[in-house]
C-alpha cells in the first residue's frame, strides 16, 4: 500500500498599510526575502519583551535578506510612536488600527508571530512569546536564509 502525504502551502495573503514612518508597505513588496512579521501592541507585555529579540534578529540578519516587520494593533498612533523611538526599533512597524491585516492572518491572540519563506509561502505561526519560541525563530530564520542563498546560486 502506498501512502502519499500532502502538505498544504499557505501563502502568505498579501497586503498594504502605512507605516509609522509614514511610507505605504505592501507585502509582496518583499517577495524573495524571508520575512518574520508580527502582530503585537504597546498594551501587550509578551509584545514588549519580544521587541528588543526581533530587534536583535533584524539587526543580525537584515543584510542576508531578513525582513523584519510589526504590524501593530494599538488604536492611538502617538502612544505606538512614543513606544518604537523610546525602544529604539529601526525595522518597519506598521500600523493596524482596524485590525483588518490581523483578521486577514487570523492574528486574534498577541502575539502572533509568522516567518515566510522567499517565496512567500507561511513556514511557522507561533502564538505568545518565549525563549523557546525565540530559538526557534532564530534556527528557522538561518536554514530559510541558507535555502534562500542556495536558491539564488550562490554558495552559502
Amino acid at each position: 500500500m502506498l501512502l502519499t502525504l500532502l502538505l498544504a502551502v499557505e501563502k502568505a495573503p498579501d497586503f498594504t498599510l502605512k507605516g509609522i514612518d509614514g511610507k505605504t508597505y505592501t507585502l509582496s513588496d518583499f517577495k524573495g526575502k524571508v520575512v518574520l512579521l508580527d502582530f503585537w501592541a504597546v498594551w501587550c507585555p509578551p509584545c514588549r519583551a519580544s521587541i528588543p529579540f526581533f530587534e536583535s534578529l533584524h539587526e543580525k540578519y537584515r543584510d542576508s535578506g531578513l525582513v523584519v516587520i510589526g504590524v501593530s494593533l494599538d488604536k492611538r498612533k502617538d502612544v505606538l510612536q512614543r513606544y518604537i523611538q523610546r525602544m529604539g526599533v529601526q525595522y518597519v512597524i506598521l500600523w493596524d488600527r482596524d485590525g483588518m491585516v490581523a483578521d486577514l492572518y487570523n492574528a486574534y491572540s498577541l502575539p502572533t508571530t509568522l516567518i515566510i519563506d522567499h517565496e512567500g509561502n507561511v513556514v511557522m505561526r507561533r502564538v505568545g512569546f518565549t525563549r523557546s519560541h525565540a530559538l526557534l525563530y532564530e534556527k528557522t530564520i538561518k536554514r530559510l536564509l541558507k535555502e534562500r542563498c542556495k536558491a539564488r546560486g550562490n554558495v552559502c
